[in-house]
């Protein structure tokens, strides 16, 4: 098929030949009405057989205008577009003036082929857990077309106008997707009709109404039974299949698995096709806007076309608020206020906190190339801009430009996740550090009878966020990619385990790996040493208020650095190890300096001056730095490993980090021995 198509109808003749010449008549004489007849059904057959092709069509009209009418209408023309008030509705007004009382003169459609790898991209978005809507100005049948072409819908679905009882049960018997298609629906009780069997079919379909059952059906119990089962090949994926690894599952037919019948092997979905004016009819009410938008979070596409700029930008907004908690429906009654005000004010923020629901914490992203996409692009949470032939209006209008539409996927599956991994390990390695190093001086007050004296010297104390701990979670923010970008372009299924999932930062998370661990390393950091009563002062005694403060300071130091920098990552960097020297270094290199230009007269009753190097002469002082902080680490490690036994998402990591790792070490003595062998080095 060319790239272009042509047909035109004018005085009951049909030009159709793009290649050749047209000879247009100098004017038009009044086609009579069999004629017009005629070349309407003609245009309408051209548009259908057009438009099922996947190709853009464009409809042309003419008619003869007299000079003087075209003045008369150009210097109206004219002045509605240097007013002052109201510019756009005088234009808009002028303009229909014009417009009225055309003859058609044709059809032409030309196809608008994808971009490379838009297919491959959208397939790995939806199996990311990622909920794709396609918004276009095409007609009803060039926007299914095209969402076939790009994989956004299934090739074999069963298209339909209303969801029959036989139909869907003929859906769910061949694992098939219906595509429902709500074309001119104007009457409010039909759309909501439409609406809730749609709805109804979907929930019945998902199973939930706030996961993604199309690629994950397991509860936690299956969860932990799978964790513990598989505790003895943790660290070896390559003894299970790789569909294992990556979902979690026995099987690779468990990917689309059903709760209710577990031997299904396809499962049946429901994509929704919305034209432009039954979108009109929604927006007019409210309530059935909500029922479409929480209709549109379960099916497994939706593609509204015929859809203008503002409509796009109010589906977003819409989106948007829904996703932020304006869904949330009102609780009337004075019968039922108390109970209301108990769930909205004390039990709903504190389940919040305590559990993750994807339908509630969801992020809208809108993706354009176009100037009609702006509006789109600036109401959703994210938007991404595409510089291409349409110009660079998106892109300057977006949070982020891209080049293609292909770079999506490395830009959401890996750099995507990688944000998010840094910047939950950055905030709670900051919160770990403070609250570790500061639980110290609350164990320290048990000794002081509560009387407010620091157990760390002022300089020191204000030194720690600053020099002595600032590093490891620098690199960690900066550095950490818990998994190689080919990984997981390879198997988006780990990026639902992160972002998605909310796995590294929720309240439970915190308080696991926040203030439990930062409590446990705080006691051995602070009492161990008080409790161990080894002898470390000047005259044989554990008096000395600064020798003790150093001695926590320091263990401190070491398990916060070491924590940090190695057990909290996935993957060790040479900034890593950098990290770590440069704060013990720092930390010794201060107390060195401070040694000895720390006044001499006691400032808040510490003796600083040589104290420090008289400790660097102790073997106790050493055996408590090495010997507490190899204790409290020990106990984090196995932590981890405890915690990535009971939880499906830290093994299959830790499995995936383990395989690269091989990987990287089969690579590196591949080209060891080959540098070997080009350089003649005997190999003994």
């Amino acid at each position: 098929m060319s790239d272009s198509q042509f047909s035109a109808f004018s005085e009951a003749s049909s030009f159709a030949d793009t290649q050749g010449q047209v000879d247009i008549p100098a004017s038009f004489d009044t086609p009579t009405r069999e004629e017009e007849e005629w070349a309407r059904t003609r245009a309408l057959e051209a548009l259908h057989q057009f438009s099922t092709e996947g190709l853009r069509t464009l409809v042309y009209a003419h008619k003869e205008i007299a000079p003087s009418v075209y003045d008369a209408w150009h210097a109206r023309y004219a002045a509605a577009c240097t007013a002052l008030s109201g510019r756009q509705q005088q234009v808009e007004a002028v303009c229909e003036e014009i417009e009225s009382d055309l003859l058609l003169s044709g059809v032409s459609a030309i196809e608008d082929r994808l971009q490379e790898g838009v297919p491959e991209t959208i397939f790995k978005l939806r199996r990311a857990g990622v909920r794709v809507w396609m918004l276009t100005g095409d007609k009803v049948e060039t926007a299914i077309n095209i969402a076939k072409s790009c994989r956004l819908i299934d090739t074999e679905c069963l298209e339909t106008t209303a969801l029959d009882p036989d139909l869907v049960e003929q859906a769910r018997g061949d694992g098939k997707m219906i595509l429902l298609v709500m074309q001119s629906v104007a009457d409010p009780d039909e759309l909501d009709r439409v609406v809730a069997r749609a709805l109804d079919v979907a929930q019945a379909m998902v199973g939930t109404a706030s996961v993604d059952q199309r690629f994950e059906r397991r509860s936690k119990r299956d969860k932990l039974r799978r964790g513990f089962k598989k505790f003895g090949n943790l660290l070896d994926p390559r003894r299970r299949p790789q569909a294992e690894v990556v979902a979690g599952i026995e099987t690779e037919s468990e990917i689309t698995k059903t709760a209710g019948d577990s031997d299904s092997v396809r499962q049946a979905s429901l994509a929704v096709v919305v034209d432009g004016e039954t979108l009109a009819a929604l927006e007019s009410n409210a309530q059935l806007l909500e029922r479409f938008l929480s209709l549109g979070t379960l099916c497994d596409a939706v593609i509204c076309s015929r859809v203008s700029p503002s409509q796009k930008a109010l589906i977003v907004h819409n989106m948007r608020v829904r996703c932020e908690g304006g869904a949330s429906g009102s609780h009337g009654g004075k019968s039922k206020l108390k109970a209301s005000l108990w769930a909205r004010w004390i039990w709903r923020p504190v389940r919040t906190l305590l559990t993750h629901d994807n339908d509630q914490f969801m992020v809208t992203l809108a993706i354009g190339d176009g100037g009609n996409d702006i509006a789109m692009i600036q109401e959703a949470h994210v938007g991404i801009g595409i510089a291409g032939q349409e110009g660079l209006q998106a892109s300057r209008a977006a949070d982020f430009s891209i080049g293609q539409f292909r770079f999506l996927q490395r830009l959401l599956l890996v750099h995507g996740r990688w944000s998010y991994v840094r910047v939950s390990m950055f905030i709670m390695g900051t919160f770990y550090k403070c609250m570790a190093f500061y639980a110290t001086q609350l164990i320290y007050q048990f000794y002081t009878g509560f009387s407010g004296t620091s157990l760390f010297e002022s300089w020191t104390l204000s030194m720690y966020n600053t020099l002595f701990s600032i590093l490891p979670v620098l690199v960690v923010g900066i550095f950490e990619q818990d998994l190689q970008p080919q990984t997981l372009l390879d198997h988006p299924e780990l990026y639902r385990d992160m972002g998605p999932a909310n796995h590294l930062f929720t309240v439970p998370e915190f308080l696991r790996r926040v203030v439990v661990i930062g409590i446990v390393h705080a006691i051995i950091a602070a009492y161990f040493p008080f409790a161990g009563g080894l002898l470390l002062g000047h005259d044989g005694t554990t008096n000395d208020q600064y020798i003790n403060s150093l001695v926590v300071f320091s263990i401190m130091v070491l398990i916060v650095t070491l924590k940090i920098a190695y057990i909290d990552v996935r993957r060790w960097v040479v900034f890593s190890h950098a990290s770590v020297v440069l704060s013990l270094a720092l930390w010794f290199g201060w107390n060195g300096v401070l040694g000895h230009v720390y006044p001499s007269a006691p400032s808040d009753g510490y003796f600083v001056l040589g104290v420090f190097d008289m400790l660097m002469r102790r073997a106790t002082f050493w055996f408590q730095w090495i010997i507490f902080a190899a204790v409290a680490l020990c106990l984090n490690v196995l932590f981890v490993v405890v915690y990535s036994v009971r939880d499906p998402i830290e093994q299959r990591i830790l499995s995936w980090v383990a395989r690269e790792r091989r990987q990287e070490h089969v690579c590196n003595q591949a080209k060891r021995k080959q540098w070997i062998q080009d350089h003649n080095i005997p190999f003994f």
